[in-house]
């Protein structure tokens, strides 16, 4: 959801904002929910914080369309039925990784990113 919110789409993105579904290297071929975990290296760390730094909650807000989310199957299939409450999930969550990105930013840190 908030991949979606982020970027319109359900999967696809360009870096580095394609983080959550694709972005990184692939860590090995150890399957770990969706597919393989991904390293994502301190410099796109960096670059991803300076996008999310400009955007708020109102931004994502704009892009939640429960109806294109659901025809586009973005995982957990909630937004119809949850409507309002879908977004608040995606708002709060949206909020710690914002905050766990920074933190990785401030601290020169890559990330390992994985869905499962």
């Amino acid at each position: 959801g908030i991949h979606y919110c982020l970027n319109k789409t359900s999967y696809k993105a360009e870096p580095p904002m394609d983080f959550i579904t694709l972005g990184g290297q692939m860590a090995g071929k150890v399957e770990v929910g969706y597919g393989p975990a991904r390293l994502i290296d301190s410099n796109t760390v960096k670059a991803i914080h300076e996008r999310l730094a400009k955007l708020t909650v109102e931004d994502l807000r704009n892009n939640y369309d429960p109806r294109a989310m659901e025809k586009l199957n973005i995982y957990p299939k909630i937004w119809l039925r949850d409507s309002e409450e879908g977004f608040d999930y995606i708002a709060e969550y949206f909020n710690i990784l914002k905050s766990f990105i920074a933190h990785c930013s401030q601290h020169q840190l890559g990330m390992v990113v994985y869905l499962c």
